[in-house]
């Protein structure tokens, strides 16, 4: 398994993944401790083609190896196969791994579509200073699909949380996001905040009453935050006639 030549590790994948009882037999008889990173890296690669509990059982310790590669193919199996056994694993790795496999941990957990995630989800999303990783995170949201955990985030004073739970309640179609919610959005303190309410806004003109008070101020003093948010097209001609 350690052998450095690609095309010998691709046979040896090949061959334990080929879904028999004796290829768990083999993998087991394997010394963990006798492989390096790569060793260890076609082993989990083998292991994810396996359709088994016992594969599972094999992969989970994996994810606390030390090398970010080996953990970083434990995560991808994980996902593939949706195990719900790794999950407190995973709610781990979430928070402590680095960013590349934080981002791939969170798609294993939108996958999974557990609720118990969520809360991992939305503290990551308060510190997600990685554009990617926070896509991530609002991806998982919104895969998971539970709208009333998820619309919990409305109510964070953390300007992160409050938008990516809106913007996933958006992908979800969910009634809770209401017009109040899009204001604070657009008055935030970020720029990319600004403008993912100017994009929920343009799929929800119907919002645009709740707007109101808050656009005739923006037209008395255009240099308010948030007034280089607003597109007035995405507005229902009421509305527009209203300010």
């Amino acid at each position: 398994m350690n052998d450095p030549r690609p095309a010998v590790g691709d046979q040896l994948i090949a061959r334990l993944g080929n879904g028999s009882g004796a290829s768990i037999m083999a993998i087991e008889e394997t010394g963990v401790s006798s492989l390096d990173e790569l060793g260890q890296r076609r082993l989990v690669w083998a292991l994810a083609r396996l359709d088994s509990v016992k594969a599972r059982e094999l992969t989970r310790p994996f994810l606390r190896a030390s090398d970010s590669l080996v953990r970083l193919a434990a995560i991808h199996s994980t996902s593939l196969h949706r195990d719900t056994g790794a999950m407190s694993e995973l709610l781990r790795l979430l928070s402590t791994d680095v960013v590349s496999n934080r981002r791939a941990t969170a798609e294993a957990l939108g996958r999974l579509k557990q609720a118990q995630a969520i809360p991992g989800l939305m503290a990551q999303l308060a510190q997600a200073h990685d554009r990617v990783f926070e896509h991530s995170l609002i991806y998982a949201l919104i895969e998971i699909g539970l709208t009333d955990q998820v619309a919990a985030g409305l109510e964070s004073q953390n300007e992160l949380v409050h938008v990516g739970a809106l913007v996933a309640l958006d992908q979800l179609n969910a009634a809770s996001v209401g017009g109040e919610h899009l204001v604070r959005a657009l008055r935030g303190v970020r720029g990319s905040t600004r403008r993912k309410a100017r994009w929920i806004l343009g799929n929800r003109p119907n919002l645009g009453t709740a707007l109101l008070p808050v656009l005739r101020s923006w037209l008395l003093d255009s240099s308010e935050r948030g007034f280089d948010s607003v597109s007035y097209t995405h507005l229902t001609l009421p509305t527009i006639y209203s300010v």
